[in-house]
């Protein structure tokens, strides 16, 4: 069970959100909002995992380049598979996938969506899920994909 946000904005950090600088600001601002959100509901803070952060980096760049919204990959599979595939250690994984274009605030644009969505919800929440990590990818009409992918370990 994963979920994947990706968004788009001109407000981005930074005057050129292609920048890695930029898009590194953007996955932190994201990673803190959910741990915000977490200890509103009484939910331990999430701890960033920079594995985790390169596999999110990884699907979203390849939503955002070969024009796709989904949890599995044409061509890598659903999460659970491409974290397999990384050579991740997990026992339990989860996904939340966005993308927008034009917000002013994608971090929080994201983050509310989330919230907003049963499923998204879950997966921030969720008590059993201890470690994480944010990807943000943009494509050239400034559409912005985020995945924050989550995990348990052994």
């Amino acid at each position: 069970m994963c979920a994947l946000l990706f968004a788009a904005t001109p407000g981005l950090p930074e005057k050129n959100p292609e920048s890695e600088s930029s898009l590194r600001k953007l996955e932190q601002q994201i990673f803190q909002k959910v741990n915000v959100a977490r200890a509103e509901n009484q939910t331990p803070p999430l701890s960033w995992k920079e594995e985790l952060a390169s596999e999110a980096r990884r699907h979203a760049g390849n939503m955002a380049a070969r024009r796709f919204f989904s949890h599995e990959d044409p061509k890598r599979g659903e999460i659970a598979k491409r974290l397999d595939t990384s050579g991740i250690n997990w026992n339990r994984c989860a996904e939340n996938i966005y993308r927008e274009q034009g917000l002013p605030n994608p971090s929080d644009d994201a983050v509310q969506a989330w919230m907003q969505s049963p499923g998204h919800r879950s997966n921030m929440l969720d008590r059993g899920l201890a470690e994480t990590g944010v990807g943000v990818a943009v494509q050239p009409d400034g559409t912005i994909y985020v995945v924050q992918v989550f995990i348990r370990t052994y």
